[in-house]
């Protein structure tokens, strides 16, 4: 009796699915025999579909076979590789409780790692932020801790910063100037470490987009760094001269002077009085310089070195005790005559410029005269000794950048 259904080949290759289809045909022929009451033809039935059916199934146990050889061949390194991980997995698994104890000792390790990183980092941090107390005059931004953070190439340095006390995106938000300092207060901790080979600072034009505050400042930061380091600034901007004189620091100041065929040489720098002065001295040994201009011309450039040396006292008084730089700066703008920045480099009140000579001549005569000459000689000329005057207006500045 035959069985109750023909092969079938489902999910399986073109090939196959043919000799399951023709192994099916054959078999339902044969099983057609079954309802079939003649004995006779029966009997040929049996003998002319049997032996079709033999071939169709041998045929398709063949191809199943090759088949399963092929799926073997393809499965047998995969099922290599499955056997070795579940190998691995169950021996993993035995050894979870070790493996616990690495993660909780490489946790351990990163922590120590970063406290260590911190204990060292502090000291550079703190001075980071001493040096930064420094630099922000007048500034809303807050340096807090500085850390090194990450690992291998991903190592970075954090900054915590804040504006106005508020954390944020602090460094899109600074300015120019404040990024420069910034990164000074960064700088200058590791170059003077006592670790570091160097005894001596070079650095570039540090006063670049910093406003006269961070000015103050930075002259003062450096003479800090410079009582243990030999310390050389380059900068085309007179404001850190300006600032290491009016806050009476010890430094050199030298410029560089490159002259015919590109021949550099230094020379001592001559501060804004001064250079007012030799310029009005370098006028009045001109030979060819018409006299009635030059009667003109030198006592403007005293007058010159008289202001400057009444904004310098104005300056150095007021900052000292406090007021903001743009405040000094709008009081000097207001002063419009010498006389007015004399009072306030005396009196300390621009409403007073009427007692100016009264008080120049209570200290010599000779001050008073050398400041009615410079006040009036830009109007009317100067008849006297120019040389005498530029060395008078000398003295007289020298007296009033001694005032407190």
């Amino acid at each position: 009796m035959a069985p109750s259904g023909p092969p079938t080949a489902d999910g399986s290759t073109d090939a196959l699915a043919a000799l399951a289809a023709a192994a099916g045909m054959a078999w339902r022929r044969w099983a057609r025999l079954r309802d079939d009451s003649d004995p006779l033809a029966v009997a040929d039935g049996l003998e002319s579909a049997h032996p079709p059916l033999l071939r169709a199934v041998e045929a398709l146990r063949a191809a199943a076979r090759d088949e399963f050889d092929r799926a073997d061949a393809d499965w047998r390194p995969l099922a290599a590789r499955v056997t070795a991980w579940v190998g691995a997995a169950r021996a993993v698994d035995a050894d979870a409780d070790a493996l616990a104890d690495v993660r909780q000792a490489l946790d351990w390790l990163r922590e120590a790692t970063q406290r260590l990183r911190d204990e060292r980092m502090r000291p550079f941090a703190q001075r980071s932020a001493q040096i930064w107390s420094m630099l922000r005059q007048e500034s809303n931004v807050d340096l807090g801790p500085v850390r090194l953070t990450g690992s291998a190439n991903q190592r970075r340095v954090d900054l915590d910063v804040t504006v106005d006390g508020v954390d944020g995106a602090a460094l899109g938000v600074m300015s120019q100037g404040e990024l420069h300092a910034l990164g000074l207060a960064l700088f200058l901790p590791r170059a003077t470490s006592d670790a570091s080979p160097f005894r001596f600072l070079v650095i570039d034009d540090p006063v670049q987009s910093m406003d006269p505050a961070k000015v103050d400042g930075l002259a003062r930061v450096l003479a800090q760094v410079a009582e243990t380091r030999q310390v050389v600034v380059l900068t085309h901007d007179d404001r850190l001269a300006d600032a290491v004189r009016r806050l009476r620091l010890p430094a050199t100041v030298l410029d560089v002077v490159r002259r015919e065929g590109s021949l550099v040489r230094l020379r001592g720098n001559l501060d804004p009085v001064g250079r007012h002065l030799a310029d009005a001295r370098a006028l009045a040994r001109t030979g060819d310089l018409p006299r009635d201009l030059a009667m003109m011309l030198v006592p403007a450039m005293c007058r010159s070195a008289v202001e400057t040396a009444c904004n310098e006292v104005v300056r150095r008084r007021r900052l000292g005790a406090g007021a903001r730089h743009a405040e000094v700066e709008a009081a000097l703008a207001a002063a419009h005559s010498v006389s007015e920045k004399a009072a306030l480099a005396l009196f300390d009140d621009a409403r007073r410029a009427r007692g100016v000579l009264r008080r120049l001549d209570g200290h010599a005569p000779w001050a008073a005269d050398t400041f009615r000459a410079v006040r009036d000689g830009v109007h009317v000329g100067y008849d006297g000794n120019l040389l005498s005057l530029v060395r008078d207006t000398g003295r007289l500045t020298d007296h009033i950048r001694t005032l407190d």
